[in-house]
């Protein structure tokens, strides 16, 4: 009689022997979850934080490599503060595209990553898994082509035989944030992908 009670009191729900996270142990699942809300964090620091300087210098002829004699920048460019400046614009379907791609994709990536760990197994869960790995992709591609298009920033105007003004841009904390979490990213989706695999192994 007490071993039927002792089974009936570690007996552990269906849909949790089902789930991902039923074939690792607690310390595992918590380390799985601080890398999630990490990579969470990370994002929202690279929001926040300015990706881009847009910097103008004046430079004056025959000076060489000696520092400008004016220097400044004119331009901040982050997320949050491109969305407003589009939605300020008029500019309300760029805003909104940028704010769903760059402000509530990555986010949307990761919450589905722990809804997947921790959800019951079903059939498309493996489709799934593979589809938030290959729109990892697609966010890392829209990232590296605005930064192709801030490198192309590059313009340099001749003010007579006396002087040149050169506009550049500046990259910021905000980028290197956005293009590490989206890595890290990467690699928690293909960890995902390796997990729900092996669990479809375990319960086979």
């Amino acid at each position: 009689m007490s071993s039927s009670k002792e089974k009936e009191r570690v007996s552990v729900p269906r849909w949790w022997k089902n789930s991902i996270a039923g074939q690792y142990s607690i310390i595992e699942n918590c380390l799985f979850c601080t890398l999630v809300l990490s990579n969470v964090a990370l994002f929202g620091f690279a929001n926040k934080s300015t990706g881009t300087w847009v910097r103008v210098a004046i430079e004056l002829e025959g000076e060489g490599d000696k520092d400008p004699v004016y220097e400044a920048n004119i331009f901040t460019l982050g997320t949050f503060s491109t969305i407003k400046d589009f939605w300020r614009s008029g500019a309300h379907a760029t805003a909104i595209v940028t704010g769903i791609t760059a402000g509530a994709l990555p986010y949307v990536i990761l919450g589905s990553c722990l809804l997947l760990w921790f959800g019951p197994y079903y059939d498309l869960r493996g489709f799934l898994c593979s589809f938030l790995v290959h729109l990892v992709r697609f966010e890392h591609m829209l990232t590296m082509a605005a930064i192709l298009l801030c490198v192309a920033l590059k313009v340099d105007v001749p003010l007579g035989n006396e002087a040149m003004v050169k506009l550049r841009t500046i990259f910021g904390w905000g980028t290197f944030a956005f293009e590490m979490a989206a890595i890290f990213s990467y690699f928690i989706t293909l960890f995902l992908c390796y997990a729900h695999s092996q669990s479809e192994i375990t319960e086979k």
